[in-house]
């Protein structure tokens, strides 16, 4: 197996994090590569996730989450991430808010490998947001799509973008006329 789609869509069973749920979390999949998963927050074996190069992960955008007012734990997603050491190509797309992290509380991911990042931030509490980015990292990316909005939950469109793109703040030299 190549490539794992796992969708989950179940409005009548509202705990994606139970283990029933995961029921390829100790499967065998050594030509495994790409990821996709939508509405849970994938549980693989460490070697598994080790050998992912491309990996897409949705939540918050479907309607199973404001059905049942499921909230995400950005903790679990960077616990997958930090699984992903050979990931070249990531996909993250955060809708809602019902997707939560604190402030300080989210542990630390660095992705070398990532190549091509996709974020998507809409409907996500700024400082949930601004949690995540702080604490993840894809210092190599040749290309980033970034998707934000500008609204009152997500802060202004210059707020976020300063985030995003934070960059040391200008020095001014001032050199005297010369005489």
């Amino acid at each position: 197996l190549e490539e794992l789609c796992i969708y989950y869509e179940d409005a009548a069973f509202d705990k994606p994090h139970d283990l029933c749920v995961h029921f390829y979390r100790n499967w065998d999949l050594p030509s495994l590569r790409v990821l996709k998963a939508r509405n849970i927050v994938p549980k693989l074996r460490a070697d598994v996730l080790a050998r992912v190069s491309e990996c897409s992960l949705s939540i918050g955008r479907h309607e199973v989450d404001e059905r049942n007012f499921y909230v995400w734990d950005l903790k679990a997603v960077m616990k997958l991430l930090g699984g992903l050491s050979e990931v070249k190509v990531l996909t993250l797309d955060f809708h809602g808010a019902l997707i939560t992290a604190r402030f300080g509380k989210l542990p630390s991911v660095t992705l070398p490998t990532v190549e091509k990042l996709s974020t998507s931030f809409v409907g996500v509490n700024f400082e949930t947001a601004k949690e995540f980015r702080r604490a993840f990292r894809a210092p190599n990316k040749r290309s980033w799509i970034v998707e934000i909005e500008d609204n009152i939950t997500q802060g202004s469109l210059r707020e976020q973008l300063a985030d995003i793109f934070s960059y040391p703040k200008p020095i001014f030299v001032h050199f005297p006329d010369s005489v």
